[in-house]
């Protein structure tokens, strides 16, 4: 038997974390965003193409790593959903 209010706390626990997350996110998304203007800004030309060819770098360094951490969330979301819950 599920003891449902562990449960509840499990999930409030999640969607903390989630929260904080997401939190995160909204403030690096923020501060990139301004680097992005403010060096823009500063030299056009010669900033889109640097930052196309950075952006494509990192893009390759990071695609393994997103790709694993990414899998093992599935897994984790494919054993909640079988009941494979300790």
């Amino acid at each position: 038997m599920v003891d449902e209010r562990l449960l509840r706390g499990m999930l409030v626990m999640v969607f903390e974390h989630l929260k904080m997350q997401r939190e995160d996110l909204f403030s690096l998304a923020n501060e990139v965003a301004a680097l992005r203007e403010a060096i823009d800004e500063a030299s056009r030309e010669r900033f889109l193409a640097l930052l196309q060819r950075h952006r494509e770098a990192a893009a390759s360094r990071a695609a393994a790593s997103e790709a694993d951490s990414l899998q093992g969330y599935d897994e984790i979301l494919r054993r909640l959903r079988a009941g494979e819950v300790p």
